[in-house]
């Protein structure tokens, strides 16, 4: 099975559905950040295999606890460090072996050089972020990926300074890595994610209704439920487990650091407020508060959350030393809280032995705390679209420190938006004359590409709806006049002069919509003369004035088939041929006899065929010309379309439906 197939069908669902999103994302911007969601349910979900393996255990190395007591608030960067501290405090131990997944350690510090994808996507980030083109690594591990990722995510998204060509550079690279990074990981295939909906007891028996967690589609019932009768066996019900491998069989609780919700997965998230716990969801990016986990959560952690001090929790056999002013402002550096380092640093006394390195640290800390404030002061001003005053920020920090975060991609940033701005300038200034010069198709096509360019700029917006409304105006009038709808089109044509009395040729197309309107008023009185002498049989009078109208506007109204009902009655049929001629005639057009002599003999007309108008000898039974019977068949016209048929018909030859009206 080809990977992409094997990752949506075969994977735990929050991986397998966060990926078919990433390849289905089209839109270069969407797609980026569908690649760094999938990143991040990579990382949380490799994290809490392992601190919930952890948390399982004696709990027994101070270092870990001191770093899991950041789970109540953890950013991403401490996910990556959990699962770097509980992985390598199995390795220590020597109990890698015990974990339920034991390659999870491999797959995360293991360097290989068979992994180009990584490698193409760990280099290209850092050609990006350090300004580079050069960076050629060829030997890989995931944790160095997971690093420039978490990086990349920090400097990039974190800073909202994501371009639509920064995401057309790096979509591809990203994808790439992600999807090998996967591909090394079949243990995440074998080790099966379920929910346990419920659990029965019957008997001795304990009998667990199983959900699969398994590829993309909607989470179902695992048809076999687990049953066992031994007690070290009973797995609680409402949480999400990895089985064995191969066996929907419940191995290790991921409660609570991952939790499912309404067929949905959810990961604890860094939450705003102090004592809330937080759970965002990756496909619907919907946050929930569960209020009843507090406590689940409060009593899985244990110890690692209590105060130090509180002798309420019992305390784990290795006791944690409390954090020494110094290393939590160590602790600070490394996650680049510079306004904590300093903090913490103030704290330590002058005759402490610490106090000498506490001062190197400050000083280096003040300086990036400096470095951080014009930094962010320069993020704020391009958010705030200030780009010329943010690009002077920007190099005054790359003098002062070259290299330093990402200055040079925010620089490239800057410079490429102050030139698209000059840029809409000139589009701008070219539209804004072409307005006063009253080329209004030329200024509507600058003003439409200014808006496709950069919406909000200026008053484009404005400017824009008014010439498009106008346009449609015009456009609407024309097509009305070709109609001959010249009322409707006059109303049109006035409201278009209220809004712009110059626009266009409207002031010519008006006074030709008003002849029209009198023109067509005297063919309107025309039309019902001819109506009257029609209905006075006077056919000679009718049929002048019919084809004075026809002559002036041949579609007017019904003319036409008026004409051919007045010309109908002033034909007679030839007494020697029978041909149709006009009564005007004296000799017909065919025989030459004479029209106004009475035959010597008994003449016998012929009939007129009723289809197609042909005359047709008395003793013939169906037309010469077309073959239609002498009689008309009797016929039924169609209650939907009009059309005429045969009475013997059950449905219109034209549109299908039934004849009798239902």
């Amino acid at each position: 099975m080809d990977i992409r197939d094997e990752i949506r069908y075969r994977y735990p669902n929050p991986i397998a559905l966060t990926y078919h999103n990433t390849v289905n994302a089209r839109e270069a911007m969407l797609a980026h950040s569908q690649r760094l969601r999938l990143f991040e349910v990579i990382l949380k979900y490799l994290a809490s295999i392992a601190i919930c393996q952890y948390l399982g255990s004696p709990r027994d190395d101070a270092q870990v606890n001191r770093t899991l007591r950041d789970l109540e608030r953890p950013s991403l960067g401490q996910w990556n460090g959990f699962l770097r501290s509980v992985l390598t405090y199995y390795q220590n131990a020597n109990l890698v072996s015990s974990l339920t997944i034991p390659g999870l350690y491999d797959a995360y510090f293991e360097r290989r050089k068979d992994r180009p994808g990584m490698a193409d996507a760990y280099n290209a980030i850092r050609n990006l972020l350090e300004n580079r083109s050069d960076s050629g690594a060829k030997s890989i591990s995931t944790r160095e990926l997971f690093d420039a990722l978490i990086n990349y995510r920090n400097k990039t998204t974190g800073h909202g300074v994501v371009t639509r060509e920064l995401c057309e550079q790096m979509n591809e690279p990203l994808l790439g890595g992600l999807e090998e990074m996967l591909g090394g990981m079949a243990f995440l295939r074998d080790h099966a994610l379920v929910y346990i909906e419920d659990v029965r007891v019957k008997r001795g028996h304990y009998t667990h209704e199983l959900v699969s967690y398994m590829g993309s589609t909607p989470p179902s019932r695992i048809p076999e439920a687990f049953i066992t009768d031994d007690p070290e066996q009973y797995h609680t019900e409402e949480q999400l487990y990895i089985c064995r491998p191969g066996q929907n069989v419940p191995a290790l609780s991921l409660h609570p650091l991952m939790i499912a919700w309404q067929g949905d997965v959810l990961f604890l998230n860094q939450s705003a407020r102090d004592k809330e716990l937080e759970y965002l969801s990756y496909q619907s990016g919907q946050i929930k508060k569960p209020d009843r986990l507090i406590e689940d959560f409060r009593d899985i952690m244990g110890s690692l959350l209590a105060p130090e001090g509180d002798s309420s929790v019992v305390t784990p056999s290795v006791p944690l030393p409390p954090a020494t002013p110094l290393e939590r402002a160590l602790t600070a550096a490394q996650q680049e809280d510079w306004a904590e380092v300093l903090a913490q640093l103030d704290s330590v006394p002058a005759d402490d032995a610490q106090y000498a390195e506490a001062q190197t640290l400050r000083q280096k800390a003040q300086h990036q705390h400096d470095l951080m404030a014009r930094y962010q002061h320069a993020t704020d001003l391009m958010k705030q679209g200030h780009w010329e005053d943010a690009n002077q920020s920007l190099q005054g920090l790359q003098a002062e420190q070259p290299g330093y975060r990402d200055v040079s991609v925010l620089l490239r940033t800057s410079e490429s938006e102050i030139a698209k701005l000059q840029s809409l300038q000139v589009l701008y200034d070219q539209a804004r004359k072409a307005l006063d010069e009253q080329r209004w198709v030329p200024a509507l096509d600058l003003l439409r590409r200014l808006q496709g360019i950069r919406t909000g700029y200026r008053d484009v917006g404005a400017l824009l709806d008014r010439q498009e409304r106008l346009n449609t105006l015009y456009t609407q009038a024309l097509d009305e006049m070709r109609e001959h709808k010249w009322a409707v089109a006059l109303t049109t044509l006035n409201q278009l002069q209220n809004l712009q009395p110059d626009y266009r040729d409207v002031g010519a197309l008006v006074v030709k919509t008003q002849t029209e309107l009198e023109k067509e008023a005297e063919l309107q009185e025309i039309y019902g003369r001819a109506k009257v002498h029609m209905a006075l049989e006077e056919w000679e009078e009718a049929q002048k004035l019919l084809r004075d109208i026809r002559r002036q506007q041949r579609d007017f109204l019904d003319v036409f088939d008026l004409l051919k009902e007045v010309q109908s009655h002033l034909q007679r049929p030839c007494w020697n041929c029978g041909t149709l001629q006009p009564t005007t005639r004296k000799f017909c057009s065919k025989c030459g006899s004479d029209l106004l002599q009475t035959p010597s003999v008994a003449f016998t007309p012929p009939w007129v065929c009723w289809q197609c108008s042909t005359a047709v000898p008395q003793e013939k039974k169906f037309c010469h010309k077309c073959g239609a019977p002498r009689e008309k068949p009797a016929s039924v016209s169609c209650p939907h379309c009009g059309h005429e048929n045969p009475a013997d018909r059950k449905f219109c030859s034209r549109c299908g439906k039934p004849l009798s009206g239902g």
